[in-house]
């Protein structure tokens, strides 16, 4: 079988062709229809997988019959692999482009019927048949998948198991407890324990600094011959005697070399290795650890995976170079591990060198939560407090502004009883008395009175009126209105009157009650000066100083005596 699509059969003991064919380089239009991998399902009877499909080719009465599997069943079209045939006859056929596995049992008539599919998404470069363990082992580009017969839990192995690559394109076994793997990144040597476990003891790395022609392998190059194992590479192949090789069965110890945060060395009173736990403020979370394997044949060669359990969702690879930097790393507990191999690929067990913790902000802390949650219902409660009390306040001055009306009303009520209902009564009476009394001088006097009561109403009425409008609550229009009542009441008498009050008397705003007051006072005083005091003169005075105002009235009348008054 060559890359050109030509299959043939040779004798080997002759060492001579006695037949071949050609499949076709073209299939249903698409090109490169090259063969890849194939293996006899019994006498005079291959299959062959190629990059477009699957082939079975018999030999009948001496020629080689081509059959196109794929055109019966599209599951065994596309890239084809790797087939391998179980102990039963089925084949499994491995896919490449992501589909997986199926197994295949051809029918009478060589009608193929799909027994099983599995691993979609994945590439199946190779299938390994596990007796001891009753398992099949598949190569995939995502790392060793192997499916036990019972149906139990998958299990995978993979970089962050040990391996040097996902990428795998063969098994071949040593033993029933030893396997070499070939891959994008080397070879590898998995060794089992020996109890039909699947635990692994170790796992040995091998690259081009050992030997290889390249790290990178390719599909279907792969061969064992007794105790010689074939891998053919990218560059040529590989072949060894697994015998002779020898491993150290012990891993190396790794440790701590050097730890820097912010970029500076941390101050510790010991050595570093020593070292199992260290505490960081929030601002110290750049993190650079460097770390080494006691093992010093070729440390060139030593291989390590770390991670920061805690930050870290997988293993992480260093290669050969053992350094691990972490940048801005938030507030936490966290973790320090590393797996390393030694010169000759024997991986040690994860250990863990260094427990970080990096402690929160104040801001983040729970002290300063439970600090900030009492302070902020604090100031709730303050505010609640503060609106409630606005709005008592509020409701007690509409209280007290409706009660002043209610006040107000009631003393204009008794104003207007005690002024107007007197008046009117004697107006009343005297209207009675006219209406009987024939006398024409007595009802002259009556309605005398009658007029000088209604006149005394209307300017009862008018004082009213003017305390009640707010147009009047100011110092300077009191002081005209005095002034004017004075006048009118004075006109007509021997009494001489002089005001003396500012030439501006300034808009002080004054209440009705004190208007009341103040005009009231001045009536009395002006009454009992013209009546009782035999006065000529009369002085009013008005001072204003500042917010302070004196009001006074003085006479030049007789007086009285303040002790028999």
């Amino acid at each position: 079988m060559n890359t050109g699509g030509e299959v043939g059969i040779a004798d080997p003991d002759k060492g001579v062709f006695k037949n071949s064919l050609q499949i076709p380089y073209v299939r249903n239009g698409k090109r490169h229809n090259i063969p890849q991998c194939f293996t006899q399902i019994g006498a005079g009877r291959y299959v062959v997988g190629t990059f477009l499909s699957t082939y079975l080719i018999e030999e009948k009465n001496g020629l080689l019959v081509l059959t196109d599997l794929g055109l019966a069943s599209d599951q065994l079209e596309g890239d084809i692999q790797t087939i391998f045939t179980r102990e039963n006859g089925d084949l499994v056929i491995g896919k490449g482009e992501g589909d997986g596995f199926v197994v295949v049992r051809l029918l009478q008539g060589n009608k193929p019927q799909i027994m099983e599919s599995g691993l979609p998404r994945l590439t199946v470069k190779y299938v390994h048949r596990d007796k001891l363990r009753k398992a099949w082992w598949y190569a995939t580009n995502l790392g060793i998948i192997i499916k036990r017969d019972d149906g139990s839990k998958e299990i995978l192995i993979d970089e962050e198991s040990g391996l040097s690559n996902d990428f795998i394109y063969s098994i071949v076994p040593e033993d029933d407890h030893v396997f070499w793997v070939s891959t994008n990144k080397g070879i590898n040597r998995i060794t089992l324990e020996k109890d039909g476990s699947f635990n692994i003891r170790t796992i040995e790395q091998y690259a081009t600094q050992h030997g290889l022609q390249s790290n990178e392998f390719n599909t279907g190059g792969y061969f064992k011959d007794g105790n010689l194992i074939f891998l053919g590479g990218v560059t040529g192949i590989n072949w060894f005697d697994y015998r002779k090789f020898f491993q150290r069965s012990f891993a190396a110890r790794s440790y701590i070399t050097d730890l820097l945060i912010n970029d500076k060395p941390l101050a510790v009173d010991s050595a570093v290795n020593f070292l199992k736990n260290v505490r960081l403020n929030y601002k110290e979370n750049n993190l650079q650890i460097k770390f080494a394997t006691l093992d010093y044949t070729n440390p060139s060669v030593n291989q390590y995976l770390y991670r920061l359990t805690g930050y870290d969702k997988t293993w992480i690879s260093a290669g050969s170079n053992p350094e691990a930097r972490y940048s801005r790393l938030p507030h936490g507990n966290y973790r320090f591990e590393i797996i390393s191999s030694n010169s000759e690929g024997v991986w040690a067990a994860p250990v863990s060198l260094l427990s970080v913790t990096i402690e929160p902000p104040f801001w983040l802390t729970w002290w300063f939560r439970i600090l900030a949650a009492v302070s902020a219902a604090s100031l709730i409660f303050l505010l609640s407090r503060f609106y409630l009390k606005r709005k008592m306040e509020k409701q007690m001055r509409i209280i007290e502004q409706q009660l002043a009306v209610n006040n107000e009303r009631l003393r204009i009520s008794r104003d207007m009883h005690d002024e107007l209902g007197t008046g009117l009564s004697k107006i009343a009476l005297l209207s009675e008395v006219g209406k009987k009394d024939k006398l024409p001088e007595k009802n002259d006097r009556i309605i005398h009175e009658i007029s000088d009561t209604s006149r005394k109403l209307a300017d009862k009425m008018g004082e009213i009126i003017w305390t009640l409008n707010p147009r009047n609550d100011t110092l300077s229009n009191l002081a005209a209105y005095l002034k004017e009542y004075i006048y009118e009441t004075t006109e007509s008498l021997p009494v001489e009157v002089r005001f003396h009050f500012p030439e501006a008397v300034p808009d002080l705003s004054l209440g009705h009650m004190i208007r009341q007051q103040l005009m009231l006072v001045t009536k009395e005083a002006l009454n009992n000066a013209l009546k009782h005091s035999g006065a000529t003169v009369i002085d009013f005075y008005l001072l204003v100083d500042g917010g302070l105002m004196t009001f006074s009235v003085e006479d030049n009348g007789s007086g009285f005596n303040m002790e028999t008054a």
